[in-house]
């Protein structure tokens, strides 16, 4: 690596650097009043001392007083970090009692807030800008797990024209030392000769020796001159006022008085506070995993480091000095570019390194990595053939496993230059995984944090799905550089933004990474299965939510996928041209600053000369919209060809209302539609294209085709045009067979063919046919003739072709009140008749698809390589055809995925066998299969996890008990998220006919995880708690057993907001 040495600014000479001993002068009251001439004491209790404190402050507010005037509670803040979990439970108990006033109204400097019942609700109506500007943070990290000492220099200052407030930098477990405020100011001369610059410092230590400490006499700031004595001639003490305190909340209040007078007047405030990482179960903020110190601060993880305003519209300069012991954290990491590195002076067991990033940046992008780590590397060359020394890091046992993510990160830098114009900015860039991780990845700039299940690959444990996977996550995660980092958001209504955008980028590439047609239909089943189903569901929001009760619920598949399809059709609508001039335009106007969702409509405005301003509604708009095709007409003495669209909007929200009123607006829809000969059988073009795009603008709109020879067959919504659903009530079965079969556009063949395995999926689910009915339409053959007729042209296609329903997509469709025996059963049953017809030809497939193996290790081995992406589809299609082929779920298919699964030379066949095994009712093949691959798993997380995943999945009657059982074995790790997203993740989502069992069984198990996980990992609780979102639509004794579970879940002592929330949503729905 690299180092590039530059000197630093002198101590207590640079208002941006920290002393490393600060003086600390006598303290300064936090928020007294001239009412108050004591602090209470602490007797008879310590309970009736905070319900003083609490009714006093909930007066002073009312009566216009600042009521952050203490400093400490009577608990020590050691006694707060005992453990995980007893410190999770404080903190919910501190924030439920802080919101049991109705309504108070609290300025608080930088917001104004109205509490209402939880004190965590945000509108975006009330959005206000910061009153202060950081506008450079200095950091100076101690590391280590048991105890991390975090010392901050923020530079600030007032906005020109803001009033004079309190500063609140947000905290939250924080245990805080030391604060001082300090700033220099023209001193009048008393001999009125001028005028001299002196330094004003407040300073206050914690905790507070008693609650009489630091009474007016021992309370005192002083005046000091500017060579910094403190003489009694220098010395001027600020009478008794608002000072330095700790809110309930963990928050920091910087009363105004303390504060420069003038705007723009630079003022620094430097803070010292512990935290505990290895207590930080939470996995927010900085925390340990496996060793390694790593931080995760998105959203609001790095209040949980130290004090700071902690919101993404505040964008500042960074400089980063971590200081550890050698031997246990020999790499030190942060973002940006090392500048000095060396020993400590202090400890010769310690080592440091400082890090300057010269680009702004929110604080949730911030990023600090410490631990035993190895890396891979190479020197990727930019088109202005400069270098960016790129790295990625793993703990020691797993570095041979990276060489995927490091051509996946190449592949990415080189796909953001040619299809987005887009350069790295930086000369270093580095991506770090570990186990523990909530999410995915993080995109912290510049220093990559990833969960190791997202980063490693081998070619003996890694599937192809998750090779792609890979390769997508590292390209959106690089991708954020711009769409998300060097532009962030407002605000994080406005998460969609970054997100959203950044999954279309990251499609975009896929697409050219892989088969464009199977990626498009893969990102369509996708938003089909899931996002139209939470659409329709108690969590429905717009893709820019209105408001939000927990910010990590924000993190859904509306935002990120409905966010992708409203990026997407704004391209479809303006044209590749000028929609990538309205890209670089947003870049380039709004680069290092926050900015929102209409900043980018102007931008697209400005680049095409259009009015956007109602298609801008997609992203106020909640729900799914609906599309009618009808009237059909074809004039052939005027050669005219026309029919009529409708769309059938959401209502409007709230709002909508409010900034419309009740006129109902419809959405600007774009439609693609192509055209196909029903004589010949095969596509025409229109004006010389093969697809015209329709703008559905207003209720009803009639379309006119001329010089139309023949009527056509419509192949509407090409591509996935736009995220509603369309009804062409029409259209026959022997129509979609003609598409199945004629269309050019993969979706509009995929669509067809599920549309026809729906039809028939509803019948047996309302008839509840459990055997082989023996009957299929001959539409429905036909289609399949097709899929099977191309099946080795294009075996990934076939394979999505050949991919019946999920359950989620069954759900919106099945009648009410569901039944997921009956949906399961009906699934079954046309598995196997697909089978009994084409028998023959799924059996030579599946053979077809096998390749044998050779002498030639090598050779073997380059014939099912698991990085050939040629591999990857006929796998994906051998995959399903073992589906097929062990549909009938005998003896002999058991016996069948068995040989598959020991015939296996890759992950992808080994999954494949243990899917089908786990759900067949012979213990023999699937017990020694699972066996087997325990083995091979035993000791790599990265396979455990699949191990433990494919029990929890199984629809068997004993999987409950299995599941009970697994969470004691020794290799799960219950503070894994990764773990516990395999086993009850998998059940809950992944396993309805257990999860839904009548008897409610499946129901109290969710109960006690979720009550034990809720005071662990809140996100995790929450995520896994979704799974009670559709408990309405089943029958009522299923129901009565969810809202049981609901209730008791909401009444929890101390209940998470991330939790509550979903609950909650749940009961009203």
């Amino acid at each position: 690596m690299r180092v590039v040495t530059e000197s630093r600014p002198q101590s207590g000479r640079c208002l941006g650097s920290i002393d490393s001993d600060i003086r600390v002068t006598p303290q300064v009251d936090s928020c007294s009043t001239d009412r108050l001439k004591r602090k209470p004491s602490l007797s008879p209790s310590r309970g009736c001392y905070r319900v003083f404190l609490s009714i006093f402050a909930t007066v002073c507010v009312t009566r216009g007083m600042q009521h952050a005037f203490f400093c400490s509670n009577a608990d020590t803040p050691e006694a707060q970090f005992k453990n995980a979990a007893v410190h999770e439970q404080r903190a919910r108990a501190a924030e439920k009692e802080a919101s049991v006033a109705t309504e108070i109204s609290v300025e608080r400097g930088d917001e104004h807030v109205q509490k209402k019942k939880s004190s965590s609700f945000y509108s975006r109506e009330n959005y206000k800008p910061p009153d202060f500007v950081i506008e450079s943070v200095y950091l100076d990290f101690d590391l280590d797990e048991t105890e991390t000492r975090v010392k901050a220099a923020l530079t600030m200052y007032r906005k020109p024209g803001r009033p004079v407030v309190n500063l609140v930098l947000d905290g939250d477990g924080l245990i805080a030392e030391k604060v001082s405020v300090s700033y220099e100011r023209e001193n009048a001369n008393e001999a009125g000769n001028g005028s001299k610059k002196v330094s004003v410092e407040a300073t206050q230590t914690f905790p507070l020796s008693s609650p009489d400490a630091g009474n007016q006499e021992t309370r005192q700031a002083y005046l000091r001159s500017e060579n910094g004595s403190s003489s009694p001639s220098d010395k001027e003490m600020i009478s008794p006022r608002p000072g330095i305190a700790v809110e309930k909340s963990g928050s920091l209040l910087i009363c105004k008085d303390i504060l420069p007078s003038e705007s723009e007047q630079r003022f620094v405030v430097k803070t010292q506070v512990r935290i505990r990482p290895q207590d930080n179960s939470r996995l927010s903020g900085l925390y340990v995993s496996d060793g390694v110190l790593v931080t995760h601060n998105e959203a609001q993880g790095f209040r949980r480091i130290t004090f700071f305003l902690d919101r993404p519209d505040v964008m500042t300069q960074w400089r980063v000095r971590l200081t550890a012991r050698k031997q246990d954290y020999p790499v030190l990491l942060s973002n940006g570019e090392l500048v000095e590195s060396g020993d400590d002076p202090t400890d010769p067991e310690k080592h440091f390194s400082v890090f300057s990033d010269p680009h702004k940046k929110p604080s949730y992008l911030f990023a600090l990595v410490a631990g035993k780590l190895h890396s891979v590397g190479h020197d990727y060359e930019k088109r202005d053939k400069s270098l960016v020394k790129v790295s990625v890091w793993s703990t020691p046992e797993n570095v041979a496993k990276l060489s995927w993510a490091l051509q996946s990160i190449i592949r990415a830098m080189k796909g953001d230059e040619i299809l987005f114009g887009r350069d790295y900015d930086s000369n270093v860039f580095h991506i770090v995984c570990v186990n523990g991780f909530n999410a995915g990845a993080m995109e912290n700039k510049g220093l990559n944090i990833f969960n190791c299940d997202s980063l490693l690959a081998d070619p003996t444990t890694t599937t192809d799905e998750e090779y792609r996977r890979i390769l997508r996550v590292v390209a959106h995660e690089y991708f954020h550089n711009w769409s998300g980092n060097r532009v962030t958001l407002r605000d994080w209504t406005e998460l969609t933004l970054k997100e959203g955008l950044t999954v279309y980028r990251e499609q975009e590439f896929m697409g050219s990474q892989y088969s464009s047609g199977v990626a498009r239909v893969e990102d369509a089943r996708l938003v089909l299965s899931q996002q139209f189903r939470e659409d329709s569901g108690p969590l429905a929001h717009p893709v820019r939510p209105d408001h939000y009760a927990s910010v990590d619920n924000l993190y859904s598949v509306t935002v990120y996928k409905k966010g992708a399809e409203i990026f997407r059709m704004y391209a479809t609508l303006l044209g590749p041209s000028a929609f990538r001039k309205g890209l670089n335009l947003y870049f380039s106007r709004y680069d290092g600053q926050a900015a929102t969702c209409e900043n980018f409509r102007s931008a697209m405005e400005e680049a095409s000369g259009r009015n956007l301003s109602q298609f801008f509604l997609w992203y106020t708009r909640e729900g799914t919209p609906e599309v009618e095709i009808t009237g059909f007409t074809f004039d052939k003495t005027r050669k005219q060809f026309s029919f009529t669209v409708t769309q059938k909007p959401p209502p409007m929200s709230d709002y909508e209302i409010r900034m419309y009123g009740q006129k109902a607006q419809f959405l600007h829809i774009p439609i693609r539609v192509s055209f196909i000969n029903r004589r010949t059988k095969k596509p025409e073009l229109y004006m010389g294209q093969r697809t015209t795009v329709l703008e559905l603008r207003g209720e009803t709109q009639t379309f006119t085709f001329t010089d139309m020879e023949e009527e056509p067959l419509v192949a509407p919504l090409q591509s996935f045009s736009a995220p509603v659903k369309l009804t062409v009530p029409s259209q026959t079965e022997e129509d979609l067979a003609i598409l199945i079969g004629a269309s050019f556009d993969p979706f509009t063949r995929w669509n067809a063919f599920q549309f026809l395995a729906l039809q028939i999926l509803k019948e047996r689910m309302e008839t509840k046919k459990k055997e082989t009915s023996g009957v299929l339409s001959p539409a429905f053959q036909q289609g399949l003739h097709f899929a099977l007729r191309d099946m080795l042209l294009s075996p990934a296609f076939t394979a999505l072709l050949l991919t019946l329903p999920s359950y989620s997509r069954l759900e919106q469709d099945a009648p009410r009140p569901l039944d997921p025996d009956a949906i399961i059963s009906a699934r079954r049953s046309l598995l196997r008749d697909i089978y009994y017809f084409h028998r023959n030809a799924l059996d030579e497939a599946y053979v077809a698809t096998t390749i044998p193996k050779v002498d030639d290790r090598e050779r073997d081995r380059q014939l099912e390589s698991a990085e050939d992406p040629e591999q990857w589809q006929r796998r994906a299609l051998r995959s399903i055809l073992l589906e097929y082929v062990t549909a009938n779920r005998d003896e002999r298919s058991a016996k069948l995925a068995l040989k598959h699964f020991k015939d296996a030379r890759v992950m992808t066949d080994k999954i494949a066998a243990l899917h089908v095994l786990v759900d067949l009712p012979f213990n023999k093949e699937r017990e020694e299969a699972l066996h087997l691959f325990y083995e091979e798993a035993r000791g790599n997380p990265q396979l455990l996890t699949k191990w433990f995943a494919l029990q929890a999945r199984s629809s068997l009657p004993e999987t409950l008990d299995r599941i009970r059982e697994l969470e004691k074995h020794p290799e799960y790790k219950p503070l894994v998220p990764n773990f516990v997203r395999a086993l009850y993740s998998t059940f809950m989502h992944g396993n309805p006919s257990v999860f839904h069992r009548r008897d409610g069984a499946g129901y109290e198990l969710a109960f006690v995880f979720l009550q034990s996980m809720d005071r662990i990992n809140p996100r995790t609780a929450s995520r896994a708690a979704t799974a009670f979102l559709s408990w309405k639509k089943y029958d009522k004794e299923r129901q009565g057993r969810a809202r049981s579970v609901l209730e008791r879940l909401a009444n929890l002592p101390g209940i998470s907001n991330d939790l509550k929330d979903v609950v909650d949503r749940a009961l009203a729905a």
